[in-house]
């Protein structure tokens, strides 16, 4: 699956910012109403990812549902990881090397996108 593939998807959906704000491997996409990300695609080192060999797999990490993240994770061994760097209940990383972007992955694209639909960036405080 290309970075390529899923930034067009994106881009064709939603009301997204497509940046690069850390290094040029990690891309991140962000709600353009809210500025929450709903996705971020990385290289991470196998060993990081519980993988054997030297070198990087891409994952993009998504906001889901807890339930849904427990049965990826279970019955999609290989494809599907707990969150790399992230919220371990709130989001999953899915890996890219060698996948196709079949539906599952627009699935939770979609998903995560409407995840952080209601979310502010900023919390309010009540005084």
């Amino acid at each position: 699956m290309e970075k390529t593939e899923i930034c067009e998807y994106i881009s064709a959906e939603y009301a997204a910012k497509i940046d690069a704000p850390f290094k040029d491997d990690v891309v991140v996409f962000r709600r353009e109403d809210n500025g929450k990300w709903f996705g971020i695609i990385m290289r991470v080192k196998n060993k990081s990812l519980g993988f054997t060999g030297e070198g990087f797999t891409s994952v993009m990490n998504v906001k889901s549902e807890p339930a849904l993240i427990n049965t990826l994770i279970t019955c999609e061994k290989g494809d599907f990881l707990p969150a790399y760097h992230m919220n371990k209940t709130h989001w999953i990383s899915i890996v890219l090397d060698g996948k196709e972007f079949d539906d599952r992955v627009k699935m939770l694209i979609d998903l995560s996108f409407t995840l952080t639909q209601n979310q502010s960036k900023y919390i309010e405080k009540n005084t």
